[in-house]
């Protein structure tokens, strides 16, 4: 291993622990950003439910300022609304209606277009989620 941290014939099962170690300093951006991807991949090995209470505490706060009305719409957490906000990418204002929207998350009857769009994927399961949880409260509520 390199990156300074053992010599090559480092044992690979030390190797999760030293990753989850290092602490990239900013200089070099390629290095910079390989050394916080490698860190996150060692932590992933030693810890396989902190990174998702990482990620929890970054996305919340993103996803509570820039829309807290879908937030409070019924079914739609933060996961969901994140999903939906990453499919809207950096132009929200150009989903002018509902049929947009459809079109954008490859949900609508006539296909908008040959290709999918980037987002397209996980906002369609976003919408079948928000679906099937409103569904189940509408029978509960009978």
């Amino acid at each position: 291993m390199t990156c300074g941290h053992g010599s090559p014939g480092t044992p690979p099962m030390t190797w999760p622990s030293r990753l989850a170690a290092l602490r990239p300093r900013p200089g070099s951006m390629i290095r910079y950003h390989t050394l916080l991807s490698l860190r996150e991949l060692g932590r992933r090995a030693e810890f396989p439910g902190g990174q998702l209470q990482r990620l929890d505490a970054l996305i919340i706060p993103l996803v509570t300022a820039r829309a807290p009305g879908l937030l409070s719409l019924y079914g739609v957490g933060h996961d969901t609304a994140a999903k939906l906000l990453i499919a809207a990418g950096d132009h929200p204002e150009r989903l002018r209606s509902e049929a947009a929207w459809a079109h954008l998350c490859a949900t609508a009857p006539i296909p908008a277009s040959a290709r999918c769009p980037p987002g397209a994927p996980q906002a369609e399961k976003a919408i079948d989620l928000l679906i099937a949880v409103r569904g189940v409260a509408d029978r509960e509520r009978r």
